[in-house]
Order: C-alpha cells, then sequence, then structure tokens
C-alpha cells in the first residue's frame, strides 16, 4: 500500500528515514513551511529584507517565488524562467542574484551550461501544492 505523510518542515533527514523505512511513500510539503523557508532566507539577506518590508511591490513581486507552489508542477520552471525575465526581476537581478540561486538550487534545481536542471535538493512533487 501507498503511505501518504506530510513533512511539515523540508527535513531532509525526516524525508530520507520515511522513504527508507516505509517504502512506497509519498512525501508532500505544507504551504506554510516552504513559505517559511524562503522567508527565513530573505531574511538572511539585509537589503532584500529591508526592501521586502518596507516595499509592498518589491514584496508583492517576491512573493510571486512563493505562488509557484500554485502552478502545475510540470509548468514551473517555465513560470520561474518567465518570471526572471519580467523587468523587475531584470532590474533587481544583482540584488536578487543569492536570493534566486538558493531558489534554484533548493527548489527547482540549477541550470547547467546545457541549459539542463539539477536535481533539486527538495523534489518539485514535494512542494508544489497544485494537486491537494
Amino acid at each position: 500500500s501507498i503511505y501518504s505523510i506530510q513533512n511539515k518542515y523540508f527535513e531532509q533527514g525526516l524525508i530520507d528515514a520515511f522513504t527508507n523505512f516505509f517504502t512506497g511513500t509519498q512525501i508532500r510539503g505544507c504551504f506554510f513551511h516552504f513559505y517559511q523557508r524562503l522567508w527565513r532566507k530573505i531574511q538572511n539577506f539585509p537589503k532584500i529584507r529591508q526592501k521586502y518590508t518596507n516595499d509592498a511591490d518589491f514584496a508583492l513581486k517576491i512573493k510571486q517565488l512563493m505562488a509557484l507552489a500554485f502552478v502545475p508542477a510540470p509548468y514551473v520552471v517555465k513560470k520561474v524562467e518567465e518570471l526572471m525575465s519580467h523587468q523587475f526581476f531584470v532590474d533587481n537581478e544583482e540584488l536578487l542574484l543569492r536570493l534566486i540561486d538558493y531558489f534554484e538550487e533548493t527548489w527547482i534545481g540549477r541550470p547547467t551550461r546545457r541549459n539542463i536542471r539539477r536535481p533539486p535538493i527538495f523534489d518539485l512533487k514535494l512542494w508544489n501544492q497544485y494537486n491537494i
């Protein structure tokens, strides 16, 4: 039988333990904790945090990254690429570079030189909320 477990905290050790012990386990992440992980990362970058907390438009644009959890999984990477080409992200590329690097590495996988994405730290199926 298939088990379904909700991993609220996106803890890789817990995910590995469950999948190794309970074969056939389907693990799903929680949007609140996905959002919280991104917010904590924003707090690591003082300039981004300052703009995020003081500029509602800036915060709204950054929240578009968080909203990607509600896009159908097959379209998430394409939507990220579209977002990165929007004027806001182009104009703030230098400021947002480390945040975007984190997002890619952790949630969708970083592109290689051949434009193939490496596996992310957390599989997209884990954090995507579209079919929940």
